[in-house]
């Protein structure tokens, strides 16, 4: 089962550049069944957002919003 600090990582992945916008696309795809379904709905959603915004990107303020909902505080931190 996959929990949801492993999807907050595989996020904080992207947000960071060692993981493409695709490649998180790929593994929620490849991992339907490895999700709780209150998990994979905002998880599905989140991908069909990047999907869809693939020729300019996803806003930060969605990412923001998807870590919050899945009841993360979130902070940047620059160093």
């Amino acid at each position: 089962m996959i929990t949801r600090e492993q999807v907050r990582d595989q996020v904080v992945d992207v947000l960071n550049h060692r993981m493409t916008p695709e490649q998180f696309v790929e593994w929620v795809n490849r991992n339907p069944n490895e999700f709780t379904t209150r998990d994979y709905v905002p998880v599905k959603a989140l991908a069909e957002k990047i999907n869809a915004a693939s020729d300019h990107g996803l806003a930060w303020e969605e990412y923001y919003n998807f870590l919050t909902a899945m009841k993360f505080r979130v902070k940047v931190s620059v160093g």
